[in-house]
């Protein structure tokens, strides 16, 4: 708040972490003071969760201290994405390769294990000889 209050500082007191705490008397919203936390600590990208994510969704809210977020995205927006775009700034196809990479790389380490201890390798001869069995009627 503008006023220096903290409505939250008292839980935060009686949970024992209140000398941790740092309140800045702001004129702006809680979303505000953190996404501009973010681009002063130096974040390379900032993921918005949550926040308003076009002008329509902006306007309507209708509320005192608009301005400010106005303000402090001009600031962070070559920063800022919303969590429903970051899916488009990053490929998620894996590749039919990848995939056979991956199947190769396990059994090559599930044969390492087989190799080196007798310990699995008897746990095998006793499974497949149980197989065997379970077939053979």
């Amino acid at each position: 708040y503008a006023d220096g209050r903290a409505p939250g500082l008292e839980r935060l007191e009686a949970l024992g972490v209140g000398d941790q705490a740092h309140v800045w008397p702001l004129t702006a919203t809680s979303e505000d003071l953190a996404l501009l936390l973010a681009w002063e600590s130096g974040a390379d990208l900032i993921v918005a969760v949550g926040t308003h994510a076009n002008l329509v969704e902006y306007l309507d809210k209708g509320r005192k201290g608009m301005a400010s977020t106005f303000l402090v995205r001009l600031k962070v927006g070559p920063k800022l994405v919303d969590a429903k775009g970051v899916n488009k700034l990053y490929r998620a196809a894996v590749g039919p390769g990848w995939l056979m990479g991956l199947v190769v790389a396990a059994l090559l380490a599930a044969t390492a294990i087989v190799l080196i201890s007798p310990e699995v390798r008897a746990f095998l001869e006793l499974f497949v000889l149980r197989v065997r069995a379970w077939l053979s009627f």
